[in-house]
């Protein structure tokens, strides 16, 4: 991963059960897409320019984007991104059409392509963040997360992120996710502690630095200590951020971060929030998944979800209900369980409670990332 340049050894001998459990309980899905910012419900005002970072993967293919996204008249999108594609880099232009409901949930579509695919998910009250899955049979399961460009500097990225993310590091070769925070000092110099999930062994205290770089826009290029390059985006303020990797040394990935402050209780996410999910399951084949979800976070530590995923290419529309747990600490650290994988997740929520991220942190267990955002 480009963020922890370093990847450790693989177990080879994880059982094949693991994808049984994962689909039958977490339903994994196949699906990509999506945008971002802050607040909750509704969507009002999403046109514009934005960051987007998207992740696509598959038994032999794993994709990382980053680049630029334009919604505009309500109706038609189109992007530029630089893709990092099992580490061979290059670009990527579409367009399509996209549509928004009253309550935050969008979907678009590609038409650009031979076969057309289409993304749903959903888009935060304000239209400053977005978030989408594939849900089409002939797209690889893919995600992806939109967030409105803005005047930044430097100085914008600044405190501590809890962040997530997964990626594909083609010189072991071997998939991995990863959790935990990055720090960005406001002047140019970052540092991230996390705990690391390779193919299902689970590293904790993993850590890497090195400098960053933001343009007027909000776009963020970082570089660590041995020259690798990550290239992304902030929201304006610096609340939120997304990157992927870009030099072709080195693995593909998608990452999501949102900063760290505030006093938080279970009660912090309460109510219907939307979700993707990207993930798969150590040393088994074909097993690559990705969901757009509704999620209910019951205010007191109950967590139920239904969706559609993407496994593989197959799409199951409608999976659910499910059922888990989450514990979210005073200082925002968020921990989901599922019970019956089973599985632990941890990550953080943002202040206020409108977007949260989660990595898969359970030795064996799947590797996976989630994004939520308040409907």
């Amino acid at each position: 991963m480009r963020l922890l340049h370093a990847i450790s050894s693989i177990d080879k001998n994880h059982r094949r059960a693991l994808i049984l459990l994962a689909l039958a309980v977490l339903a994994p899905a196949c699906g990509g897409g999506g945008g971002g910012g802050g607040g909750g419900g509704g969507g009002v005002g999403f046109s514009g320019d934005f960051h987007r970072a998207s992740f696509s993967g598959g038994n032999t293919t794993n994709i990382g984007r980053i680049g630029t996204s334009i919604f505009q008249n309500g109706t038609d999108y189109m992007e530029a991104e630089v893709t990092n594609n099992n580490g061979t880099i290059d670009s990527f232009v579409d367009a399509g059409s996209y549509t928004l409901a009253l309550d935050g949930s969008y979907s678009w579509t590609d038409v650009s392509v031979p076969n057309p695919f289409t993304f749903s998910g959903g888009v935060l009250s304000g239209g400053s963040m977005a978030i989408s899955a594939s849900v089409t049979a002939t797209c690889l399961p893919s995600i992806a997360v939109d967030l409105r460009k803005g005047p930044c500097t430097d100085a914008t990225f600044f405190g501590t992120y809890f962040i997530s993310a997964y990626g594909f590091s083609p010189a072991v070769p071997t998939n991995y996710s990863f959790t935990g925070t990055l720090t960005a000092d406001g002047a140019n110099g970052w540092s991230v502690n996390v705990t690391r999930n390779v193919n299902g062994v689970v590293s904790t205290g993993v850590t890497n630095s090195g400098a960053y770089f933001v343009e007027s826009d909000g776009s963020v290029t970082m570089i660590d200590g041995s020259g690798q390059i990550i290239t992304g985006g902030l929201l304006s303020g610096g609340e939120i951020f997304v990157t992927s990797a870009t030099t072709s040394t080195g693995p593909c990935e998608i990452v999501v971060g949102v900063r760290k402050g505030g006093s938080f209780s279970n009660s912090s996410m309460t109510g219907a929030y939307r979700a993707i999910v990207f993930g798969s399951t150590p040393s088994v084949a074909n097993s690559h998944y990705s969901i757009t979800k509704n999620a209910t976070f019951s205010g007191a530590g109950s967590l139920t979800w239904t969706g559609d995923q993407n496994f593989e290419g197959t799409i199951n529309l409608g999976i659910g209900p499910f059922a888990e747990t989450y514990v979210i600490a005073a200082d925002g650290t968020l921990t989901i369980t599922n019970a019956g994988v089973p599985v632990t997740l941890s990550g953080g929520v943002l202040s206020g409670g409108a977007v949260a991220v989660a990595g898969s942190i359970t030795p064996g267990g799947i590797m996976e990332i989630r994004v939520y955002i308040r409907n």
